[in-house]
């Protein structure tokens, strides 16, 4: 292994890849061999692995039709490609979407990644300072964000850092501070989860971990004060277990 701190793991038939702070590290687990890969826009580095300050990798996400898909700390998006064995860069227009300020963090550190249940041409990549919204075959790419007045308020809810696309076709996002809110990718609207009982407004006002599908109607969520169970038919918490 090139670089000790490991970020993401990703196991895939004979072989493991790992998001290091020095780039992509692959395990060969027949031989037990490593390949390594440090990546630039333009593609992979053809040269030896060395210590630079631009290869954080943060996420690897397998897609439905086996696509790897890398996030990085300071550059965005890649997709692997086998056949070449390369990495194709994804980014979006500054001039088109300008940058979100103030934010947690850059809109190029990728958080997290969620491909959308209906569309399987979508891919979203949940960054501290909004959503990127992926078109994998034509490249096309934009940044979602929501201005609010409170500058505190839209730092914690532009803050994309677990993603979940549900049955219902809706995005629910999960945050450090600002809760959990859903992303309608038809109308573009993003609102907070709709909560009635006093039980899953408590649960909801901590830290939000991850979010999971359950059944076609209910979703997992994980929380720094517990676990709960969201029912999407009837807006609400249904089921929790406190800490």
């Amino acid at each position: 292994l090139f670089e000790n701190s490991v970020n993401a793991v990703l196991p895939l038939k004979d072989r493991v890849w790992a998001g290091t702070n020095q780039g992509i590290s692959v395990l060969n687990t027949k031989d037990q061999t490593f390949r390594h890969y440090q990546i630039l826009e333009e593609g992979k580095i053809n040269a030896p692995p060395s210590r630079r300050h631009d290869q954080f990798v943060a996420v690897l996400y397998q897609d439905k039709k086996g696509k790897i898909w890398i996030g990085s700390r300071v550059k965005g998006v890649f997709c692997y490609d086998e056949v070449t064995d390369n990495f194709r860069h994804f980014d979006f227009s500054r001039e088109q979407y300008p940058q979100l300020v103030p934010a947690v963090a850059s809109d190029h550190s990728v958080i997290c990644f969620e491909e959308s249940e209906k569309n399987d041409s979508i891919i979203w990549a949940g960054t501290p300072a909004g959503l990127q919204e992926i078109n994998k075959y034509t490249g096309k790419e934009k940044l979602i964000t929501f201005p609010q007045k409170s500058k505190d308020y839209q730092v914690a809810l532009n803050a994309f850092r677990r993603l979940h696309h549900h049955d219902d076709g809706l995005l629910y996002v999960s945050s450090w501070a600002a809760g959990v809110n859903v992303y309608d990718p038809e109308t573009g609207t993003f609102t907070p989860l709709k909560v009635k009982s006093s039980e899953g407004l408590e649960i909801l006002r901590s830290t939000i971990g991850n979010l999971f599908r359950k059944s076609d109607h209910e979703i997992w969520i994980t929380t720094g004060a517990g676990l709960a169970v969201y029912d999407t038919d009837l807006q609400d918490i249904t089921w929790t277990r406190f800490n």
